[in-house]
């Protein structure tokens, strides 16, 4: 399922939710020449020249995550790359912290 960035990370709070006592949630990144359109009346959506490449092509991230059940991805543009990936890393933190605690109290 393809989200806004937003819900995808909404998502994988939730997948990390799901699979926090077992089972394992897995992120893969890739830089993707998919094509980063916008979609017809859509007041935010980032033109062609927002995601230029110095030589003229179109490259976004495509993020994907997954538990094994279930499956989200997003695609980041260059210019939302740095705060995507600081709400991505907020939330991988979180969720090790939470799983060393439950390790700690489980001996």
């Amino acid at each position: 399922v393809l989200l806004e960035n937003d819900a995808f990370l909404t998502g994988l709070t939730q997948l990390y939710e799901r699979n926090r006592a077992s089972g394992s949630v897995w992120v893969t990144m890739k830089r993707s020449m998919m094509r980063k359109l916008p979609k017809r009346n859509a007041p935010n959506a980032p033109t062609p020249e927002e995601v230029m490449d110095r030589d003229g092509e179109v490259w976004v991230t495509l993020v994907r995550a997954t538990d094994g059940k279930r499956k989200i991805s997003t695609t980041v543009t260059k210019n939302k790359a740095e705060k995507f990936a600081k709400s991505l890393n907020t939330i991988q933190r979180a969720f090790i912290e939470l799983q060393e605690d439950d390790a700690k109290k489980k001996k």
